[in-house]
């Protein structure tokens, strides 16, 4: 099975309360595949919701039947630590089930890129926040 490519993103919204992660899955060529964006009540932490949004983008692409993986997102704290195995305390309970997600994966790499390489996640777990219906399940 060919490889996909999973952007993962996520924002913030402090006086509701909420958190909001985004991924985007894509092919080969670059056309979207599947996407995903979840709330999270009660989550504001940027680094833990980057995290969160990282493990649904492993988890998106795993259940996918996928084995061949890029994971891109613009947090350097996420992707450094998943690279170097090693994690701030805050978030390491997420990092174990990233990596622990990826055991089966042939091929799998964590790349750091710009915002503006990340913009459709980052656009998408923007309006997430606002508009309830596309609060994945």
């Amino acid at each position: 099975m060919a490889g996909v490519k999973i952007n993962f993103d996520a924002a913030a919204e402090q006086r509701n309360g909420k958190g909001a992660s985004a991924v985007i899955m894509c092919d080969h060529l670059g056309r979207v595949i599947d996407w995903r964006c979840k709330l999270w009540d009660a989550i504001q932490d940027p680094l833990l919701l980057e995290s969160l949004a990282c493990r649904e983008a492993v988890l998106l692409g795993v259940s996918s039947g996928f084995t061949r993986i890029v994971l891109e997102g613009d947090s350097s704290m996420v992707i450094d630590g998943l690279r170097s195995r090693e994690s701030p305390i805050a978030i390491q309970g997420v990092f174990l089930d990233v990596l622990e997600l990826t055991t089966n994966c042939e091929h799998i790499i964590f790349s750091a890129v710009r915002r503006t390489a990340n913009q459709a996640a980052h656009v998408i777990a923007q309006k997430c926040l606002y508009d309830l219906a596309m609060d994945s399940p």
